[in-house]
């Protein structure tokens, strides 16, 4: 069942002025899914975030939103259908986490800015779903960096939009923390079927999790791709991240998808493109479907060749058609 578009990005050239830091940027964005921005210090991945969520002006091209031009929304709009958290903090001295988590509702309620039942309900789930039950009553400039990022976090999240940008939100956050919060947000997007898109410096984790990455090079156009494809693809073999980050080993590959029978002789490539299968399920039930990699990757049905790619973009998009 082919997913209607959310998001749409077109030619964009994004920068400060006329000093364009990155170009030629083109990509859809669909509901449920997790985008992850990776690439050098100041190759252009905080400026696209804002330029997306309207805090910049973009030097060139479209954003679409649903199908209209960004520039359209008024600022209200936009704030119930994008919420964005930045590295930068906000001067938030004088309010406990619980009132600066329940800003995030404001969009939703009247001139008044009066919280409902079933908005003081939703603040207080948030609250409980990111484990801050402890903390809600403290002043929020009381807190830890790791421990601000996660209540602005909730903030974005008790503003209930289809989209949210987050901009390296793990910066402040320990291993084990960093390890929770991604696993927190590939829950989070698939149940409520919200669009994430992030910066990240965290290689394993933004492989493991995004269904899309996005890779910027200074003074180069981006490079977008699915993440396995970065580790499968010669083009991008100079992005690997660790010879030995591997996805966990599955023995058989009926243990993804039934209908989906690999024949991958090299064992990394195979785990790649397993690893890559689990992440999506919008995969069709009723067909049975081969795919083959010998040099390229190759889709086949019912004996017949279906489509002939060096990506494994292409391949999901024609399993997605099916």
């Amino acid at each position: 069942m082919k997913r209607g578009i959310l998001f749409q990005v077109k030619n964009l050239s994004v920068g400060y002025f006329e000093n364009i830091i990155a170009k030629d940027i083109s990509f859809n964005l669909f509901p449920g899914e997790i985008v992850s921005l990776m690439g050098p210090n100041g190759s252009g991945k905080s400026t696209l975030l804002k330029t997306l969520s309207g805090l910049l002006p973009l030097i060139k091209g479209d954003i679409l939103l649903l199908g209209k031009n960004i520039k359209s929304y008024s600022k209200k709009d936009l704030s119930k259908m994008i919420s964005l958290v930045l590295t930068e903090r906000p001067p938030l001295q004088y309010l406990s986490v619980k009132e600066v988590i329940a800003l995030g509702r404001y969009p939703h309620t009247s001139f008044w800015g009066t919280l409902k039942k079933e908005d003081s309900d939703y603040i207080d789930d948030t609250i409980s779903l990111l484990k801050l039950d402890s903390l809600k009553d403290r002043f929020f400039e009381e807190l830890s960096d790791g421990q601000k990022q996660k209540v602005l976090i909730a903030r974005a999240v008790v503003q209930d939009t289809p989209l949210i940008f987050l901009d390296e939100p793990t910066s402040f956050l320990d291993i084990p923390g960093k390890i929770e919060f991604f696993h927190f947000l590939k829950i989070f997007s698939k149940q409520k079927k919200k669009t994430i898109i992030f910066s990240s410096h965290d290689w394993e984790l933004c492989l493991k999790y995004s269904h899309t990455l996005l890779f910027f090079e200074k003074g180069k156009s981006v490079k977008m791709a699915t993440p396995e494809d970065f580790l499968l693809s010669k083009e991008h073999h100079s992005l690997l991240v660790r010879e030995n980050f591997l996805p966990e080993k599955i023995k058989q590959s009926s243990d993804v998808y039934p209908n989906i029978n690999l024949q991958i002789g090299d064992l990394r490539e195979k785990n790649w493109v397993i690893q890559a299968l689990k992440k999506r399920d919008f995969f069709p039930n009723k067909k049975s479907f081969e795919i083959k990699k010998d040099g390229d990757f190759t889709l086949h049905s019912e004996g017949k060749l279906l489509i002939e790619s060096p990506t494994l973009d292409k391949i999901f998009e024609k399993l997605e058609e099916s």
